[in-house]
């Protein structure tokens, strides 16, 4: 049955086999568009660039396997077992309020300024406010003279 041979198969090996299939695939067709030199180089580019950053992102968390042989290690990748569910509800959480305010922002300043103009430059816009980055030309890009739906 499954569940008996289950123990043979660890799901790092297949991740490990997933990351270098990934990560060959784009180092053979980053040399096929190297010798070829077609006009469309863009996109193969960008497709190339997706498959080496996700192997290289599998292959990352392969590493954290090895530091768990670690006395040291072996503690921070214990401490990440324990709060990985944890941190993954908050992340839900806050990906969920984000895209509310988003929509808010999009839905309500969107006629009045052009930083929430659409749903990706709205979503810029919150991101970079959130770090504080664009605060003050975000505020004085809106005319006082508007009537803004705002309470």
């Amino acid at each position: 049955t499954w569940s008996q041979r289950a123990p043979l198969f660890e799901y790092w090996h297949f991740i490990t086999l997933i990351s270098d299939g990934v990560i060959v695939s784009g180092t053979i067709m980053n040399s096929f568009f190297d010798i070829l030199h077609t006009c469309d180089m863009v996109i193969h580019m960008g497709t190339v660039r997706i498959l080496l950053g996700i192997g290289t992102v599998l292959q990352t968390t392969v590493i954290l396997r090895y530091t768990s042989y670690f006395k040291q290690f072996n503690t921070l990748s214990c401490a990440l077992d324990v709060a990985f569910p944890r941190l993954m509800k908050f992340l839900v959480c806050v990906g969920i309020l984000f895209l509310s305010f988003m929509l808010c922002g999009w839905t309500v300043l969107g006629p009045f300024h052009y930083k929430f103009s659409d749903f990706d430059t709205s979503f810029y816009t919150l991101f970079s406010m959130l770090n504080g980055d664009d605060l003050w030309n975000t505020y004085t890009g809106m005319s006082a003279n508007d009537n803004y739906p705002v309470f």
